[in-house]
C-alpha cells in the first residue's frame, strides 16, 4: 500500500474546535495530595497492577512505597516514564526486600499457603484445594468399616466437616470442591473406607443434611 509523504493540515483546528473555559486543572501535574486520596479511596481487594499488591497492601504500607508512586506520577506527566517496566512490577526487589525485614516476613510469590490456605489473586481452582481434599481422604482412611452408623455419623459431623467449613470461612471454593467433599461425606457415611462396598446410599442427601428435628441426620449443608 501506498503511503503519503510530509502530509499536511489542511484543517484549521482552532477555528473548528471552541475552546472550553475552566479546563486548565487538567494540564497540571499531579498533586501529592490528590495521589494520597486516590489510595485512601481504593478498593482492598482489587490489584491495581500486575504484580499483585492488592490495595490493603498499598494502603498499610503507602508510608513507605508513596514516594515511589509520586515519583512514577512525576515521570508520567513529563513523558520520562519508561511504559514497559509497568507491565513487570511497580516496586523494585530491593523495596520489597526492605519491606520483609520490617514486617519479619520472606519475600515470595502467588500463590502461597497461609494457614493452610491457598493465597492468590483470583478465586482459588480446584487444584489450588487438593491439600484439603487430601485432608479430608486421610480422615476418610481412618473411617473403620468396625463403627457402626451413629459412629460415622459422628466422624463426618465432627472430623471432615470441620476441615472444609474453616476453608469456607476464609476463601470462595468452586463449586466441584463442594461436590467431592461431598463425595467423600456419603462414601464416609454409607461404606466407611471401603471402596469396594457397593449398594445405594440408604437416605437421599438432602435429608441426611436437614437438621435432626425434622427428620435428617444434622449433617451441614456445605452450599448454604
Amino acid at each position: 500500500m501506498g503511503v503519503s509523504s510530509n502530509p499536511a493540515m489542511v484543517f484549521d483546528l482552532q477555528s473548528l474546535v471552541a475552546a472550553v473555559p475552566g479546563l486548565e486543572e487538567l494540564s497540571l501535574p499531579f498533586q501529592q495530595s490528590e495521589i494520597d486520596e486516590i489510595v485512601k479511596h481504593m478498593p482492598t481487594d482489587k490489584a491495581p497492577g500486575p504484580d499483585g499488591f492488592n490495595g490493603m497492601f498499598v494502603k498499610r504500607c503507602w508510608q513507605t512505597i508513596k514516594y515511589d508512586f509520586y515519583a512514577l506520577c512525576k515521570e508520567f506527566y513529563n513523558g520520562t516514564a519508561s511504559l514497559e517496566c509497568i507491565n513487570s512490577s511497580y516496586i523494585t526487589l530491593e523495596r520489597m526486600q526492605h519491606l520483609a525485614s520490617t514486617f519479619g516476613c520472606q519475600v515470595g510469590t502467588l500463590p502461597f499457603t497461609y494457614l493452610g490456605l491457598p493465597m492468590r489473586t483470583t478465586k482459588p481452582r480446584i487444584e489450588d484445594l487438593s491439600p484439603i481434599m487430601g485432608r479430608v481422604e486421610r480422615r476418610l482412611s481412618a473411617c473403620s468399616t468396625w463403627l457402626s452408623y451413629s459412629g460415622r455419623l459422628q466422624m463426618v459431623n465432627s472430623a471432615i466437616t470441620p476441615i472444609v467449613t474453616y476453608t469456607l470461612c476464609t476463601i470462595k471454593v468452586p463449586k466441584g470442591f463442594i461436590e467431592n467433599i461431598d463425595r467423600a461425606r456419603k462414601q464416609c457415611l454409607w461404606r466407611g473406607n471401603d471402596d469396594t462396598a457397593r449398594g445405594g446410599n440408604l437416605v437421599a442427601w438432602p435429608t441426611v443434611m436437614q437438621p435432626k428435628e425434622k427428620w435428617g441426620l444434622g449433617v451441614i449443608n456445605l452450599r448454604l
